[in-house]
């Protein structure tokens, strides 16, 4: 999973940096102290905002799934022993999910 959140955010970085090296390259910015200037610091602030949206992408999305599987848990402590869990997916979220989910059936099946 790490590798899934990680690569958004390296290639972020080498399409920015990729986007800085194009505009240095330019003959009239060589020479230029304010051109290198104004293309590194709107390097910078695209690489923040960026990231920080990336950032806010991927942290909504884990937290949809993590108040889901706790929505589900709060049912089972109020009684209900038949819950369906999501059990598809391949993160380390869903894989909880499933492990979890096979818990339950089994102790349904112990208490039955």
């Amino acid at each position: 999973m790490r590798w899934r959140i990680t690569v958004p955010f390296v290639v972020v970085v080498f399409v920015v940096m990729g986007g800085l090296m194009v505009y240095l390259s330019r003959p009239i910015c060589v020479a230029d102290a304010d051109c290198v200037k104004t293309a590194v610091f709107t390097t910078f602030l695209v690489l923040v905002i960026s990231i920080f949206l990336l950032g806010l992408y991927i942290s909504s999305r884990l937290e949809k799934q993590v108040a889901q599987l706790t929505a589900l848990t709060h049912r089972l402590l109020d009684g209900e022993r038949h819950i369906p869990l999501p059990r598809q997916g391949k993160g380390e979220i869903e894989e909880f999910s499933r492990t979890y989910s096979q818990l339950i059936d089994l102790d349904n099946e112990r208490i039955a």
